[in-house]
């Protein structure tokens, strides 16, 4: 055949599947590396020559492009390589930058107008748990954790930055026995500008109605962060795990980020923070008992039939991880069946 052999379909997709195994294998090994966790695995037998396009792929898919490069395993990628991965964690740079900037102008905003506020996730975390703000990448969204009583006030602050519901969708309002009701039902709000990007305002970390999980709990604990041009307060070390637990949850623990960020948060907290943390919510013991486990089964057949669960069900899981069955129960099925906004569609029309 002109133009030199063709491999059979089966045999090509053998040898793609064999490099983006062997691109999984060099990731996951890098961010072991520099977040200090005892992978049970040999580096040696990583075709770290032979790592091409699949390499770059997988960092984008598992968030983890700048922990890679901070790895002390990094001079093993090949020279063009490496400087690729080191260009596109320049490029996270940037864009975490620019969003440090939208965090500081409605940060500094709402603080005008006397909305307190605790950052959640993104920058902040990666401060606190990493030791840099840029080291997990850019942050999809700016998440902030105010009082219950202030939401309706973020909200309208929210509206003069231009800063709408997220898609242009109504939300239910704040006010009346509907607002009470959207509040104890749902745990978060979800906006969004052309200029702002997606900003989601928490009253509760989670969804949960257990008593740690309120503003109120976590303001007793926050701690305070340099991020570029501002200070920020955070969590404290217990509600760090939590979210970092809830994270990984959320996405059925299929992403390197979410099990390195429970493991950084979880071995920067002493014992009595780690006590304290698994007497919260009953998932958090499985969780780190399962790490070594999810770790290794990263990218394999059984991972990538499992990984894809209902939203529901995690939903669920974080709903139950930090309150109470009964509760999460009925929250659930109000939540399906009954939404806040369905109510008040039904009393607009």
């Amino acid at each position: 055949m002109s133009g030199g052999s063709v491999l059979p379909e089966d045999a090509r997709n053998r040898f793609r599947n064999s490099a983006e195994m062997n691109a999984l294998a060099a990731v996951s090994w890098l961010i072991a590396r520099r977040v200090g966790f005892p992978v049970a695995s040999d580096p040696a037998r990583i075709r770290w020559s032979e790592l091409g396009p699949e390499f770059p792929q997988a960092l984008r898919a598992h968030g983890v492009v700048t922990l890679a490069v901070e790895s002390p395993d990094f001079d093993r990628l090949p020279d063009g390589l490496s400087q690729r991965t080191r260009a596109m964690a320049a490029d996270e740079m940037l864009r975490s930058m620019r969003r440090c900037a939208v965090q500081r102008k409605v940060m500094d905003t709402l603080a005008v107008h006397g909305v307190e506020a605790l950052a959640l996730k993104g920058l902040a975390f990666s401060a606190v748990a990493y030791g840099n703000w840029s080291s997990r990448g850019t942050a999809a969204d700016l998440d902030l954790l105010v009082p219950h009583d202030q939401v309706g006030l973020a909200e309208s602050t929210f509206g003069g930055l231009g800063i709408g519901p997220r898609g242009g969708i109504p939300l239910a309002p704040l006010s009346g026995a509907l607002g009470r009701y959207a509040l104890w039902l749902h745990y978060e709000r979800a906006y969004g500008s052309d200029r702002y990007g997606h900003v989601d305002l928490h009253w509760r970390p989670l969804p949960g109605n257990a008593s740690w999980n309120s503003y109120l709990s976590c303001s007793r604990s926050r701690r305070q962060v340099s991020l570029p041009g501002m200070d920020v307060w955070t969590l404290g070390p217990v509600e760090t795990i939590l979210v970092a637990w809830s994270h990984g949850e959320s996405e059925s623990w299929r992403r390197l980020k979410r099990l390195a960020d429970l493991w950084v948060a979880w071995g920067q907290a002493s014992d009595e923070q780690r006590s304290a943390a698994m007497s919260m919510t009953r998932f958090l013991r499985q969780s780190i008992e399962l790490m070594p486990e999810r770790w290794a089964g990263i990218g394999s057949e059984r991972e990538r039939r499992i990984r894809v669960v209902d939203s529901n069900i995690a939903l669920w899981r974080m709903r139950a991880g930090s309150g109470s069955v009964a509760s999460a129960a009925l929250r659930a099925g109000l939540g399906k069946g009954l939404p806040a906004k369905r109510i008040s569609d039904w009393l607009s029309r």
